[in-house]
């Protein structure tokens, strides 16, 4: 799920009492680390996406007839309170 998406959910889940879930978001905003818990979340390189995207569409525009490139991105995952395991009584 995207920031927005994910910020509905923790606070859609703050008004559950006694709740046992886990959350797990996308994008590292600010308030991601600020929350309490602080959110886990998935990374995502968003500048090197921009990048090799304006890198793509250059090198089609300069060679249409070229094979399509496809191009793996690795996103980095920032564990937080969201997903720990509580501690047993």
């Amino acid at each position: 799920m995207n920031g927005p998406s994910t910020q509905g959910a923790y606070f859609g889940l703050q008004a559950v009492p006694n709740r046992d879930v886990a959350l797990l978001g996308t994008d590292d905003e600010v308030w991601t680390s600020l929350a309490t818990p602080t959110v886990t979340v998935v990374s995502q390189p968003v500048t090197e996406i921009g990048q090799i995207a304006a890198q793509l569409i250059r090198d089609r525009t300069a060679n249409p007839s070229a094979p399509p490139r496809h191009v793996v991105l690795h996103p980095h995952l920032i564990p937080r309170e969201s997903t720990r395991t509580p501690p047993h009584p």
